[in-house]
């Protein structure tokens, strides 16, 4: 049986991300500035990883998306020509010795017992979303955006920043180069006055935060364990987590402009061979940038 016309959604979205790179934007940096993120319009569920980033592509002007069926069930209708933006769902099947799909819990169970007759399937779910500034006929969920024009500590960064533990060392320096030291697990920062704005200094500083994260003490990444050489895969993937990272949690803290997240520019020419070269990396980092964001957030909620 031919599978050639089977979908890659691996191929897919990082066809979208170079593409966006080739043209000389960082996707991720779209000015998005909602009080909310990314979310389903309907069931309120967040979207995450590869799906949040996806979300920066497009110019949207509200952060609420829906199916098609739960928008007509709401009694509205898609404008005409509206095109749908994929929505990316990982599962998968549990299956015993004779193919008969079984329950996850009986899969533990019995891979705890030691049956090595069961496999595990991975697979892709794909659904069509829409966003709600395309739809007519229901009312739509309001929203706002915020700006923080001036080079003040930001309150709402700095609650974040002070609930997470164990605490990270955040040093402020005289220097250009802000860096994370996995040598010493410090975090060396200009001041603040040094940024163009408050909001590209916290983008950094998350930048940072997200690297400081992968210290074998805390998510053990390899390319924070262990030095590696700029421009290699392992270095462009572990650069392009701290940036997805530092999207998430500017997304997160409400202070994503026009103007942060600029320390991207420097790596983009490596990510895009980085990227060409293997499909899996946006997966594998935006999995790692999100692992992040959860080891940071934990004390938050």
């Amino acid at each position: 049986m031919s599978h050639s016309n089977a979908r890659d959604p691996f191929a897919e979205v990082t066809a979208k991300i170079v593409n966006a790179l080739e043209q000389g934007t960082v996707p991720w940096h779209r000015p998005w500035g909602f009080t909310e993120p990314a979310q389903n319009h309907f069931s309120g569920h967040q979207y995450r990883g590869v799906n949040a980033l996806l979300m920066l592509l497009n110019d949207y002007q509200t952060p609420y998306f829906a199916t098609m069926r739960q928008i007509n069930e709401a009694g509205g209708r898609v404008k005409k020509g509206t095109k749908a933006t994929a929505v990316y769902f990982r599962d998968v099947n549990h299956k015993d010795a004779t193919g008969k799909r079984i329950a996850p819990a009986e899969y533990s169970q019995r891979k705890q017992n030691s049956d090595t007759s069961l496999r595990a399937y991975s697979f892709m779910k794909i659904f069509p979303v829409f966003n709600m500034q395309n739809v007519e006929g229901c009312p739509v969920k309001p929203n706002s955006k915020t700006a923080n024009p001036d080079n003040q500590t930001d309150q709402l960064c700095e609650t974040f920043l002070s609930a997470i533990q164990p605490a990270p060392q955040i040093k402020t320096v005289a220097t250009d180069q802000p860096g994370y030291s996995p040598t010493t697990d410090a975090i060396y920062m200009p001041p603040i006055n040094q940024f163009d704005e408050s909001a590209h200094y916290y983008a950094v500083l998350f930048h940072e935060l997200t690297h400081w994260t992968g210290h074998a003490t805390r998510l053990n990444r390899p390319a924070v364990v262990t030095r590696h050489d700029f421009g290699t895969e392992t270095y462009s993937r572990e650069e392009l987590t701290a940036e997805l990272g530092a999207a998430f949690l500017c997304l997160k803290n409400n202070v994503l402009t026009d103007r942060v997240l600029t320390t991207a520019e420097n790596y983009i020419g490596g990510w895009l061979k980085a990227l060409i070269n293997n499909k899996m990396m946006i997966w594998e980092a935006a999995t790692e940038a999100q692992a992040a964001v959860q080891f940071l957030t934990s004390q938050n909620q």
